[in-house]
């Protein structure tokens, strides 16, 4: 399956072309690595992923649905973003961070600990951090 398509893909922003039908497939489960220049489109292409950009034209899906723009926020709701830089919010613990979505989405507190038990693992990131800012 490939969860991120990209069809006849094309952004302009006034008349520079930034993305010039760019055809896609992203696999699921496997790292995938945008590369290039900087301002040769790897943050557009990303930004059009998560709806932040609207393409001028061709279709994008997601999940194997074409974006909807329209309802962009549901989209947003089932999928993770990572920005350049820093992506935590400085008021939240670690904790608060990793588990924000979990707890948006009404996870159960035993599905979000351990949603959070095996992120920190996974990262290598201590137990006892959890209420580090």
């Amino acid at each position: 399956m490939y969860p991120i398509i990209f069809k006849n893909v094309s952004k302009y922003f006034n008349e520079k072309k930034i993305l010039d039908n760019i055809n896609l497939e992203i696999i699921e489960n496997k790292i995938s690595v945008i590369i290039g220049r900087s301002g040769s489109g790897k943050s557009t292409i990303l930004k059009t992923i998560n709806g932040l950009i609207k393409p001028s034209n061709g279709k994008t899906f997601l999940f194997g649905n074409e974006i909807n723009y329209e309802k962009i926020n549901e989209l947003r709701l089932q999928i993770g973003y990572s920005v350049q830089g820093t992506g935590l919010f400085p008021h939240m613990n670690v904790y608060e961070n990793i588990t924000l979505l979990a707890r948006l989405n009404k996870w159960s507190e035993e599905d979000t600990v351990n949603r959070l038990t095996r992120l920190m693992n996974l990262v290598g990131i201590p137990s006892d951090f959890k209420n580090k800012y």
